[in-house]
Order: structure tokens, then sequence, then C-alpha cells
């Protein structure tokens, strides 16, 4: 074989080894973000585009319909199955924890807590909600919601989600695609209301083409993504996103966002929302209740450090004087020696049935008092 042909034949090899390994890549990112690990920003379907842009919600993002001045109507609250008699003592708003996601009506933290006390409780949880969205939505009704007593439950994995505006991002996968948030800006008067950064058709257009200019508070725009070259790409991914790391290292995801020095601020912020929802309450005439709600992960990492990852949160909340329940202290010493896990479904999901249960217990002894 003359030297020419064996260059060209080396060239042939090489270029073949690249292309099998970029097909290899483009293969392996897909899954990953199947899997929920590696975002990607999607060609957007025409027709769930339409969906969106009708139902509009720019005060919240997703959940209760609000009109033109971003006001609930008519309030909507999970049903309880048999509700106590007289008015509502209490409401609850957070996430998929407040509202009881994987168990039935009569097995979710807000209605046993109404067995509990003795009186009604209204569940406004909302799945997927940041605790800036439920500050959100108790604004928005809170010429609607009467209740005495007011509980804001923030999961501790909610501080991601205060600091992102593209859901996509931090929750890759499939049925995220056109998942648009609101969220709260810091100001020297206090949070601001910034709309979700995709309103219209042209809007999704210039996503589509630049997703960093639509997010520009978005903590997550800079994480790798799924994109072409996919062997370079999973390489950033793997050096540099954030939940690659707190794999490696044992942590929960979130816990690094509840350091005070973080870039993304993420804890001024959260301690903000918090604060604010609790003032705001007691300007009304009305007991706010700040509940800390760990996740299973959060519960080894306890036993392996002896610290929460929100601790940093806790402490700041019971520095300003708020009335803060730090649910994972309290289940821990219920606990003893069994594991967190038993209290979930697989230990990355929802509270069980006990979960949910002992979750009530905690929140009824702490509210109780406040209720005779």
């Amino acid at each position: 074989m003359t030297r020419p042909k064996r260059l060209l034949f080396h060239l042939l090899s090489v270029t073949g080894s690249v292309a099998l390994l970029e097909i290899s890549a483009a293969g392996a990112t897909s899954l990953l973000w199947r899997w929920g690990w590696m975002p990607q920003v999607p060609s957007f379907d025409a027709a769930l585009v339409q969906d969106y842009l009708a139902y509009d919600n720019r005060a919240l993002g997703w959940g209760p319909a609000v009109n033109a001045s971003g006001q609930v109507a008519a309030l909507s609250a999970r049903p309880a199955p048999a509700p106590q008699a007289g008015a509502i003592c209490v409401s609850v708003y957070g996430d998929s924890f407040t509202l009881g996601s994987e168990v039935d009506d009569d097995r979710t933290y807000p209605y046993r807590l109404e067995q509990r006390i003795g009186c009604r409780v209204a569940n406004y949880g909302v799945g997927s909600y940041g605790s800036d969205q439920a500050l959100m939505l108790y604004r928005a009704q809170r010429a609607l919601d009467a209740a005495p007593t007011a509980i804001l439950g923030h999961v501790s994995e909610n501080i991601l989600r205060n600091v992102n505006q593209y859901r996509a991002l931090l929750y890759p996968g499939p049925g995220q695609d056109v998942s648009f948030k609101p969220v709260f800006m810091l100001t020297g008067t206090g949070l601001q209301h910034v709309p979700p950064p995709v309103t219209s058709a042209d809007d999704f257009a210039e996503f589509a083409r630049d997703p960093d200019t639509r997010l520009p508070l978005d903590a997550f725009a800079t994480r790798p993504r799924r994109t072409f070259p996919y062997l370079l790409a999973m390489a950033r991914w793997v050096l540099t996103d954030f939940h690659v790391r707190a794999f490696v290292r044992g942590v929960p995801r979130h816990a690094a966002f509840y350091r005070p020095d973080h870039p993304s601020l993420a804890l001024v912020l959260t301690s903000a929302i918090l604060e604010t929802f609790a003032r705001e309450a007691v300007a009304q005439g009305r007991r706010p209740v700040l509940l800390l709600i760990p996740v299973g992960a959060d519960f080894a990492h306890h036993d392996r450090t002896g610290q929460w990852p929100d601790d940093p949160l806790y402490r700041s909340l019971m520095d300003a004087g708020l009335p803060v329940l730090h649910a994972g202290r309290v289940l821990a010493a219920r606990l003893g020696a069994q594991h967190g896990c038993t209290l979930y479904t697989d230990c990355r999901g929802h509270f069980n049935e006990r979960g949910y249960e002992w979750l009530a217990d905690a929140v009824a002894e702490f509210v109780s008092p406040h209720l005779r």
C-alpha cells in the first residue's frame, strides 16, 4: 500500500471512530435526558405551544386560573373526604408534598391535620410549585382565603425551583417542554414579581434560537445541555453539571444552594420569600407557620454529617423571630434508629402514608396551642 493510501486509510479509520463515538454519545445523552439527568431545549410542538398560550397564567405559571389582574376568582382546594364542620381554620400552601401526591385524599397531611385539630383545613398545594409560586398563590387569593392560620410548606428542594424559570432545565425529560414559571427578584424594596420568560409565539421562536437571552434569572441557564456535538456536550456535563457533582460527592443536589456564598443567592431569595409570607400574613391578622419539609436524601445527609442541608435557612428564619417548624428534626427524633427512607415511597419520591401521617402529627402539635 502506497503512503497516500495509508494516510487515507488512517484518516478514514479516525473519522469512523469519531463518528462512532459521536453516535454513541448521541444515544447516551438521549437516555440521560429521558432519565432526568441532562436537559435539552426541544423543537417546540405547535399544539403544545398553542395550549400554553391559551392558558397563559403569568401570575402563577400553572395551577388555578387567574383573572386579568392576576387574582384567583374562586378558591379551589384538594377535596377532603369528610370535612370538619364550620369555617376553615387553617390554609396550607406548597407543592406536591402539601398537595399529597401518591396517596388518596384521606391520607394527605392536610386532611390528617384536620382530623387532629378538629377544624377544617384547606389544601392549596399545587404540584411542582416552588415556594415562590406558593407565595404568589397566597397573594392571588388572599381576598378569598380568610383562614386565621396560614402555613407555607417549603420542601428542601424548592430552593432550586425558586431560582428556575424554565422547568425543563431543572427537571429534564418528557413532558416538561413548555413549563415556564414566574420568579421573584429581590430588590431594595422587597420581592418583585417577574412573569414567565415566554408568553408569545415570537418568544417561543426566539427561545428556540437562543434560550439564554430569555432566562436572565434562571440559575440553570448555563447548565450543560444535550446539543450537537454530543460528545463535547457529554464531556461538559460530566465535568461541570451541578447534579453530577452532587452525585459524586454523595450529597443532595440542593445542598450547595443553601450556602450563603452560592452564586445563585438562592438562600437570600428563599429566606425573603418565606419571611414575606409570614409578615404579610401577620399584617392581615393571621398566624403564619413556615414549615420546612425534608426529602429522603436529607436524612442520609443528616445521618452522615449531623447537619440538615437547609440548616442555614432554618437559622435565618429563627433569627428573624418567625414561627418555623423544621419537620426533619421532629421526624428524625421520632424515627430513632429507623432509616428516614421508611417515610417515603422510594426515598427519592414523596412521603408514603406513614410519612404524611407523621408530618400531620408534627404540624398539629405545633399549631394546636394557638387554635384554642
